[in-house]
């Protein structure tokens, strides 16, 4: 699994150098192989200066026997407002720019199943950790990381301090009265507070849509998900039970639904789903040329018995059912791809409860 750290930062490039030591002081050690970072002009400029022309980066990976981390200039994103390259995060549209940059980059890094996202809140303006977090939480998965890096007071925002080295060096401090002190590196503590978030992604289509619609989409799907009454499978009455409707249905229709609904409840075939959107693995086809898993077989009825019988079973739940969202949710639904329709249920798993007694 490849590592990723992507940072936001101001003008204070040394809680890259932090981040990642604090990383390294994990047990186990977590090793970055790829550094990102996220800033404005002025902000790079720092970080080309220290970070790459000065060789801190490298001085860390050899002090403390890491391996290679890839990072260069390409790494480095800065914030544009229409063509213009912002140097700082003032107005509305400064801080809209930045927000879709943002969630532009964790999109992209977060595409790749084989590397685990490290995301550093640490840097950079408010604003910036707050769009950070919530990138994560649309597009974070569950290997994914979110992290706040604490230095103590005497060495945080130090422009001589990046991390503690092996031989300890003594650097003078100015303390806000402006009186100087000399103090060890030795004393430097860096903590790493890995943070818990929420993780969304499954809850949206996130494709091409700027960080404010994909809240707004987001809290949307939330709301309209809450709202979706559970589906009662009661197996002793053979009967349905949706948002306090009952449904009565003939025993073949019952036996007929029954396995539409427990085929959605236990034989998911991503197991790492907490929302099934538009996701249709678990249907059937009505009738297949490579194997036996078609109605067809499962059934040992020919194709226009099967449709009648769908098709009643689905007039018994539309009588009782007037939104016409929600029924989309409960009854058989036939999806065609390339020529062949597949029937299943479309509500989540999570709200199929299957009633024994």
């Amino acid at each position: 699994m490849k590592n990723i750290l992507l940072c936001v930062i101001g003008i204070t490039p040394q809680i890259i150098t932090e981040t990642l030591y604090a990383l390294h002081k994990k047990s186990p050690p977590v090793n970055i192989d790829e550094l990102y970072v996220i800033t404005t002009t002025k902000g790079a400029e720092a970080i080309e200066k220290t970070i790459l022309r000065d060789g801190i980066l490298n001085k860390l990976i050899k002090d403390y026997n890491m391996p290679p981390i890839r990072f260069s200039l390409e790494n480095i994103k800065i914030t544009k407002s229409g063509k213009r390259l912002l140097s700082d995060i003032r107005s509305t549209s400064d801080n809209e720019a930045i927000g879709n940059l943002i969630t532009e980059t964790v999109r992209k890094l977060a595409q790749d199943e084989n590397t685990t996202l490290h995301c550093s809140i640490a840097g950079g303006r408010k604003t910036m950790s707050y769009y950070l977090g919530s990138a994560l939480q649309l597009y974070g998965r569950p290997q994914d990381k979110l992290y706040h890096v604490l230095v103590n007071e005497e060495f945080e925002n130090n422009p001589h301090f990046f991390y503690p080295p092996p031989r300890p060096k003594t650097l003078r401090i100015k303390r806000k009265d402006g009186s100087e002190i000399r103090i060890s590196t030795d004393k430097a503590k860096i903590d790493l507070a890995e943070l818990p978030f929420i993780r969304l992604r499954d809850f949206v289509d996130f494709h091409n849509r700027s960080f404010h619609s994909l809240v707004s989409l987001t809290q949307k799907e939330i709301d309209f998900s809450l709202k979706i009454p559970p589906l009662v499978i009661d197996t002793n009455r053979k009967k349905i039970i949706i948002d306090n409707n009952e449904i009565r249905l003939t025993e073949k229709m019952f036996s007929t639904y029954f396995f539409f609904a427990y085929l959605k409840k236990s034989k998911c075939r991503d197991t790492k789903k907490v929302n099934c959107r538009d996701c249709s693995d678990c249907f059937v086809p009505m009738k297949s040329d490579r194997d036996n898993n078609c109605l067809l077989e499962i059934f040992k009825r020919d194709e226009q018995y099967i449709r009648s019988l769908i098709s009643k079973i689905n007039s018994a739940i539309k009588i009782h059912l007037r939104d016409e969202k929600l029924i989309h949710y409960y009854i058989i639904y036939g999806k065609r791809k390339y020529g062949q329709t597949s029937y299943g249920l479309m509500i989540d798993s999570a709200k199929i409860i299957i009633k024994k007694e």
